[in-house]
């Protein structure tokens, strides 16, 4: 293959602007891996195809015939043996257009070839794309030395292989800058008439493909590889050691795409063709985490309105799902909201061969709220491609109770062109977050977010004004939460063999708060009913604190006295025996004394009272030991602000 470097001039971009172009380092790789090819090969759908498929195959090759190919005269900075990563589609129109700057007639459109292998940061023209060209693609470039192929069949039988090779040119030992090409940036392909292009003839592009261990398409298939030797040891692990963070990131964005177990003639709004996403040639499925099929049923009753998808579902428990909401702007319809609520039984968060720690969907999103629920309500944003743009936490003045979460959807109405076009415009490179574009008039964005926690509020409101309590609730419905396996499941621990002593781990930050907040790091629980809590508390400044168990009932929480009230004669089902905590400064792991604390237990409460001179933010941790009275039944530890009891 020859090479063709970019050269300097006036407008030149060098490497490290293109790798740094997206913008984005916090997100974790895989996820811009995942999000950006899945979404380029959905964009590219075939117009008319029913099935868009995505394979991610992993396979090792010797490197040394590969970099005789390219011609790299500094072989001995590069290994001899290398995983190659293949991102390969099919279904899909495969990377058409010009092949060459030079053969772009003015006015035309260039097509996707040249967008996706040869430019940086042009917008996507199709209807119902995202993003830009460009821009999400850099991520390509930084799985491994930034050494990438391109290979693609189009409709009229036409094969195209090209190599990309970007690095930053500033640094000093990089591959490219040995070879003294100053701009960190070269392609390989073939020259005619001093005008670059990809590799077309067969026998050259299947050479090549050999030398990468990956298979030609063949017959009338269509699609595009890309191709990504040098993968960095990091990247290839995950494939390799952890195949299901793999899958679960797949199913985390493209959950509303690849459930294709659903009747589509059914539903109003058709997001395109159907999504099946391959790891190492295994079909990746919804449904082996009860989360994604509780999204995909919001989803489709979000866009349909059709009560079938929630009514009789033999996947899903007894679910409370509230009034899909229509969102709108005058007459004009913006989109649908619903949402539901849950708790750790219904998402199996215990069935006794996990611990929590090993909780795969709860793991994905950056949410304030713990394990133990009553964290802030979480939406999925969703427009017409079907992938997930972003999870938002809702900032609600309601709280959602412990014991519960709340997730929900909002799909977009891409039908109407206006209100899509809108929210691409919004969409960034990465195609995550919707963010107005200098403030566009109408803000739909701003109306979206505002009427979601309106709505929520409203909602959350309600729930915490019903102050009667269901005195008939199924005890059987509150097993299986996250902290209480069913018996026989599993082997419990003895709890006299367990070291009992405060952790001396250094616990994750609290966010700075006016109000108080809890987090249960461990539990550890005998079959004789003594269980031992490790909790970190935060506690305000100047603000005593105390620490109760609740019974947690189907839709609310049940405390020491409305069970006195309620269920007079009956014993509550637990009781708090003793407190083992420390407490520290915030921020200066500094110890506070004891006799500088207030600790009494009464009525399953604990109360903590500080010293009124301390007025500083501080951290409670430490063990809680109490005993069930009764078995299989969930329980909830709360914290408040210490008033009157």
């Amino acid at each position: 293959m020859e090479k063709f470097p970019l050269q300097f001039s006036a407008n030149t971009v060098c490497g490290d602007y293109i790798l740094k172009s997206i913008q984005d380092f916090e997100t974790p790789t895989i996820d811009l891996l995942i999000r950006e090819s899945i979404q380029n090969s959905l964009d590219a759908a075939k117009k008319g195809s029913d099935l868009v498929k995505v394979e991610f195959n992993l396979n090792k090759i010797q490197t040394k015939e590969l970099i005789n190919t390219l011609s790299l005269n500094n072989s001995d900075d590069l290994p001899q043996e290398s995983n190659v990563l293949e991102i390969r589609d099919s279904g899909t129109e495969g990377l058409t257009g010009y092949i060459s700057f030079d053969d772009v007639k003015s006015g035309s459109d260039m097509g996707n070839y040249l967008k996706l292998v040869a430019s940086l940061g042009m917008n996507q023209e199709k209807e119902g794309s995202g993003g830009s060209w460009g821009l999400g693609k850099t991520i390509f470039y930084r799985l491994g030395l930034g050494l990438v192929f391109y290979y693609s069949r189009i409709a009229t039988g036409e094969s195209r292989l090209i190599a990309c090779w970007i690095e930053s040119q500033k640094k000093d030992d990089g591959i490219l800058k040995k070879m003294d090409i100053q701009t960190g940036v070269c392609w390989w392909g073939k020259t005619i008439n001093n005008n670059n292009y990809p590799l077309t003839e067969f026998n050259n592009i299947n050479s090549v493909l050999n030398m990468l261990s990956v298979n030609p398409f063949t017959d009338h298939e269509t699609g595009t590889s890309i191709i990504i030797p040098f993968l960095n040891e990091e990247i290839a692990s995950r494939f390799i050691s952890n195949p299901g963070s793999i899958k679960d990131c797949v199913l985390k964005w493209y959950t509303p795409r690849i459930s294709n177990f659903w009747d589509l003639s059914k539903v109003k709004l058709n997001s395109g063709p159907r999504l099946e996403v391959r790891l190492d040639k295994e079909i990746i499925k919804i449904g082996y985490e009860p989360f994604y099929i509780i999204l995909s049923v919001l989803h489709r009753y979000a866009v349909s309105g059709l009560t079938e998808y929630i009514e009789d579902n033999p996947d899903l428990p007894e679910l409370k799902f509230w009034k899909r909401e229509c969102i709108k702007r005058m007459n004009k319809l913006v989109g649908w909201l619903t949402w539901v609520e849950v708790n750790g039984s219904h998402l199996k968060l215990s069935n006794g061969n996990r611990s929590p720690d090993e909780i795969a969907p709860l793991d994905f999103y950056t949410c304030t709220g713990d394990r133990g629920g009553g964290g802030k309500p979480l939406i999925a944003m969703i427009r017409k491609p079907g992938m997930i743009v972003e999870f938002k936490e809702i900032d609600t003045s309601s709280k959602v109770l412990p014991g519960k979460w709340i997730f929900g959807v909002f799909v977009l109405n891409s039908a109407d062109n206006e209100i899509e076009e809108y929210f691409r415009s919004c969409e960034r490179a990465n195609h995550f977050e919707w963010k107005n574009p200098q403030n566009q008039k109408p803000n739909y964005q701003q109306l979206v977010d505002t009427k979601i926690k309106k709505l929520l509020e409203e909602k959350l409101k309600s729930e915490v004004k019903e102050s009667d309590i269901e005195l008939a609730f199924d005890l059987s419905n509150q097993i299986a939460d996250i902290f209480m396996p069913k018996d026989g499941m599993g082997n419990r621990p003895n709890i006299d063999s367990m070291p009992i002593k405060p952790s001396t781990e250094t616990p994750k930050k609290f966010k700075r708060s006016k109000t108080p907040s809890i987090r249960i790091d461990e539990i550890i629980y005998s079959n004789n009913g003594d269980c031992m809590l490790n909790i970190n508390a935060f506690a305000p400044a100047g603000k005593n604190i105390y620490l109760e168990l609740c019974v947690s009932g189907d839709s609310k929480l049940i405390d020491y006295n409305s069970w006195a009230n309620n269920f007079e004669g009956k014993e509550f089902p637990f009781k708090i025996t003793e407190a083992d905590l420390k407490y520290k400064i915030e921020d200066q792991d500094i110890d506070i004394p004891h006799e500088s604390v207030f600790l009494n237990i009464r009525n399953n409460i604990i109360e903590i009272k500080f010293n009124p001179s301390l007025n500083q933010d501080v951290v409670v941790c430490g063990i809680i030991f109490f005993t069930m009275i009764f078995k299989d039944i969930s329980f909830s530890l709360i914290i408040e602000e210490l008033k009157d009891i």
